[in-house]
């Protein structure tokens, strides 16, 4: 009797000592997230200096494939496969990040250039942009492949009396 109930006793204590091993594990840290942005640093992306620009242009929406619509780094293993690297991760939403980065890269080349709303000088007409990312392939150590397509349209001026 003593026996078995030292021996019940002992089991116990190895299961509890297991499961606290397995809790602690669980408690282990993860690997840290690293956060990615495709906008060059704002030292970077300093605007031009022109006064008067023949057009302004305000980007208006990006829409992403969904297969990279998501906040973590989605790479190209092979023409078939793909791998979702859950601790890279965008700093905003991808569609954010490209619409950024299109504005500040434009800003550089043609003043005016404006990512929420382009403030109106002179004369200049505005144009409203809508871009689709057709394909966006990130290849490690290789390549990155996009393919953009865009609607402009111009917006009329109001007429003033």
């Amino acid at each position: 009797m003593m026996y078995s109930l030292l021996h019940r006793r002992g089991a116990i204590i190895r299961v509890l000592a297991t499961a606290s091993a397995l809790a602690l594990s669980a408690c282990a840290s993860s690997p840290p997230c690293r956060f990615y942005t495709l906008a060059p640093s704002a030292r970077t992306a300093e605007a031009s200096n022109v006064s008067a620009p023949a057009a302004l242009f305000d980007i208006q929406s990006v829409s992403v494939p969904a297969e990279v619509d998501r906040n973590q780094l989605v790479i190209r293993l092979s023409e078939t496969q793909v791998q979702v690297l859950e601790n890279e991760r965008w700093a905003s939403p991808l569609s954010d990040e490209i619409r950024t980065a299109l504005s500040i890269g434009a800003t550089g080349r043609l003043s005016g250039w404006n990512a929420r709303r382009p403030k109106q000088i002179g004369d200049a007409p505005v144009y409203r942009v809508a871009v689709d990312v057709q394909r966006f392939e990130s290849w490690p150590g290789a390549r990155v492949i996009s393919m953009l397509s865009g609607v402009f349209a111009r917006e009329e001026s109001p007429v003033t009396s």
